[in-house]
C-alpha cells in the first residue's frame, strides 16, 4: 500500500509539472520555459546546498499553527517558507550600497536562512525579528552554527519580537520581508518605519519578495518604487523601494 501512495504521488506531482510547463509555455513561450526550468534546477539545488555547507536546517515549511506565537497579529501571519537563495543574493547584489554602511533587517525571519546570506554580504550589522518562539529558537540554534564557521561574521541578532511593534535602529537601513504576513501587519510596520526616518533621517532600501501587498508600499509617500520584476521573469516575484532622504 505504502509502494502504491508513493507511486500514486509521484504521478500527482509529474501531472502539476507537465500542467505547469504548460502554462508557462503558452504564456511566456519557449524561451521563458527554458528560463523558468533553469531557474528551478538552481533553486533545487542552492537551497539544500546552504545546510549542507553549515549543518543548519532551514528548508522544511512550518505552518502557522506550528509557531508557538501568542498575540493579535497571530491572525495575520503567514506559513514560514525558506527565501529563495538565488533570487536573495541576485537582488541584494543588484543594491546600488556599500553593504558595511548599512544594517538588514529581516522582519519575520524564520529560521534564518536570509540572516546567514545577508552576513556572507558584510553588512554593519544583521537583526532577524521572529515573533514565534519556535522559529526563534531554530534561528538562534542556526546561527550558532553558521557562527562557528564564520568568525569573521559581523553582529547578528535574532530578536523575539512582533514585528509590527519593532523600533527600526538609527543606521542607514535595508529591511526585507519575504510575505511574511498580511496587509494589517504591513501598515503598521512602514508607519514605524517612516516615523523612524522622519526622526533620523537615513538612506532605506525596502526588498519585498513574492509582495503580495506592493500597493501599500508603492502608496506610501515617503518611498519610491525603484524596480518590479517583470511578469515574464522567470525567479520569485519582488519589488524594491527606497527612502533617500528619510522623509
Amino acid at each position: 500500500m505504502r509502494r502504491l501512495a508513493y507511486l500514486s504521488e509521484k504521478a500527482a506531482g509529474a501531472v502539476r509539472a507537465v500542467s505547469m510547463a504548460g502554462c508557462s509555455l503558452n504564456r511566456h513561450g519557449l524561451w521563458g520555459l527554458f528560463k523558468r526550468i533553469a531557474h528551478w534546477h538552481r533553486y533545487r539545488f542552492a537551497q539544500p546546498r546552504i545546510d549542507a555547507e553549515f549543518g543548519t536546517e532551514t528548508l522544511s515549511m512550518v505552518a502557522i499553527e506550528d509557531f508557538s506565537a501568542s498575540g493579535p497579529s497571530v491572525s495575520y501571519a503567514y506559513e514560514y517558507h525558506p527565501t529563495p537563495v538565488d533570487d536573495f543574493e541576485a537582488i541584494l547584489k543588484w543594491l546600488p550600497i556599500n553593504y558595511s554602511n548599512f544594517c538588514f533587517v529581516d522582519l519575520g525571519c524564520g529560521k534564518g536562512l536570509a540572516l546567514i546570506l545577508a552576513a556572507r554580504f558584510h553588512f554593519k550589522r544583521v537583526i532577524g525579528v521572529e515573533f514565534g518562539r519556535y522559529l526563534h529558537g531554530i534561528a538562534l540554534a542556526n546561527l550558532d552554527k553558521f557562527r562557528r564557521v564564520n568568525m569573521g561574521a559581523p553582529p547578528i541578532d535574532v530578536i523575539l519580537e512582533d514585528a509590527a511593534e519593532f523600533r527600526f535602529p538609527k543606521e542607514p537601513l535595508v529591511v526585507y520581508l519575504y510575505n511574511p504576513f498580511g496587509p494589517e501587519i504591513v501598515s503598521k510596520v512602514l508607519v514605524n518605519l517612516q516615523t523612524s526616518l522622519s526622526q533620523h533621517p537615513r538612506m532605506c532600501w525596502v526588498v519585498y519578495l513574492e509582495p503580495l501587498h506592493h500597493e501599500i508600499l508603492s502608496g506610501c509617500d515617503f518611498l519610491r518604487t525603484q524596480k518590479v520584476s517583470a511578469s515574464g521573469d522567470p525567479g520569485v516575484p519582488y519589488a524594491v523601494y527606497t527612502s533617500p532622504t528619510g522623509k
